[in-house]
């Protein structure tokens, strides 16, 4: 829904978040109740799915950072907060913890937790992909996932 709006609609008409409710707020007077609209609750990212290990080391290095708990997989690092000094602490953590050999453009091209951590995975030798066109096959299909997300 996203994209089609994007098509149509410049940057900043674009809905921040989308969600589906039973029904639409209405006044006494029958109006749409703006302010009962944003105080609806939110969904909470983290119900998404369950992540895994290198997930869970990422969105805790992410909470930490961007001082967030509502931080998911599927959340983009620049669209919750973070900004190029941030990427720098996230790869210092993430180095701490005995992850080394990330580069600052290996977080701009995998913003998402799901993402990095996939990238993590086929950098440790781990993906099950046997040769690199499938590997590439396979974050591309990430950086895919990640996009629609963000423009959902």
């Amino acid at each position: 829904l996203r994209m089609q709006l994007a098509q149509t609609l410049p940057g900043y008409m674009l809905p921040a978040r989308l969600q589906t409710v039973d029904a639409l707020p209405r006044t006494p007077s029958g109006k749409l109740d703006r302010r009962a609209l944003l105080s609806m609750p939110v969904p909470s990212p983290q119900a998404r799915r369950t992540m895994d290990e290198r997930e869970c080391l990422l969105a805790d290095i992410w909470r930490t950072v961007l001082r967030r708990d509502d931080v998911g997989p599927d959340d983009n690092f620049f669209d919750v907060g973070g900004h190029s000094l941030l990427t720098l602490e996230v790869l210092d953590r993430l180095e701490a913890k005995g992850v080394a050999g990330l580069t600052v453009p290996d977080f701009y091209q995998y913003p998402t937790i799901a993402a990095f951590a996939a990238f993590m995975l086929f950098r440790e030798g781990e993906g099950g992909c046997g040769d690199d066109a499938a590997r590439r096959g396979a974050l591309r299909g990430d950086r895919r996932r990640a996009r629609r997300s963000r423009n959902e």
